[in-house]
């Protein structure tokens, strides 16, 4: 029905300038939008980093770190976090950073946008918004009570599923960690970690001399933006 009244106003408006030799009439039909973007870490501007711009793709399929080589365009994050897209077809998009570094940490923030005809668009990231929570509590088996019980005093370290898929001993391993932390009483360690990436934990004691004596580690999974994934280390130390 729209395509059908669009044929007949522009029939209409080509039968009124049939009909008059002094005047003309032009027709523009906008098939673009533009975009900008601002980057902050809270409210600070992250300045110099890379923004891609991807036409919008199937999530199950891809994450939006797998698919930079599909940008069509990329811009620069100025001194006030911003980036301009000049006209864009009309259309979904992907705003993809990649590995924004902050304590360490490596973040890949992504926002699903929109280009409207004749319409600037303003949207803004937050890169701390990409963030989950982990949360791993370590009980140890107690031979009096038959019970498994909050330990104390465990390591619980956490590194990505890349840097433990790439490492052969623990040893090796612990030198990728990212975080680390000690239980105290309630054996119960948390940590807020970049979302979009998988993660390992290891859980480990040492003896007198601080070498290793026993570990557990366990897959933790993909942390997704506000997750919180809760995880129970059931051991024999």
């Amino acid at each position: 029905m729209k395509i059908k009244n669009l044929i007949l106003g522009l029939a209409a408006v080509l039968a009124v300038s049939s009909c008059s030799d002094d005047e003309n009439y032009t027709i523009t039909l906008k098939e673009s939008g533009k975009l900008s973007l601002e980057v902050t870490i809270n409210e600070s501007p992250v300045v110099g980093e890379i923004v891609y711009l991807i036409p919008q793709f199937d999530e199950s399929k891809d994450k939006a770190s797998e698919v930079l080589e599909y940008s069509i365009d990329n811009k620069i994050t100025d001194e006030n976090g911003k980036v301009g897209y000049g006209d864009v077809n009309v259309g979904n998009y992907y705003l993809v950073m990649e590995d924004v570094e902050i304590g360490g940490k490596f973040y890949n923030p992504s926002k699903l946008v929109q280009a409207v005809s004749g319409v600037n668009k303003s949207y803004s990231i937050n890169v701390m918004d990409y963030t989950g929570t982990i949360e791993i509590t370590v009980q140890n088996y107690n031979y009096e009570t038959y019970e498994y019980e909050p330990y104390s005093g465990a390591k619980v370290a956490i590194l990505t599923d890349e840097d433990y898929n790439n490492s052969s001993d623990i040893e090796d391993r612990l030198t990728k960690t990212i975080e680390q932390e000690t239980t105290g009483s309630s054996g119960t360690v948390t940590f807020t970690l970049p979302s979009g990436t998988s993660y390992y934990a290891i859980v480990y004691i040492t003896d007198g001399s601080g070498d290793i004596a026993e570990s557990y580690s366990d897959y933790l999974g993909y942390l997704s933006a506000g997750e919180e994934d809760i995880t129970t280390f059931n051991t024999d130390f």
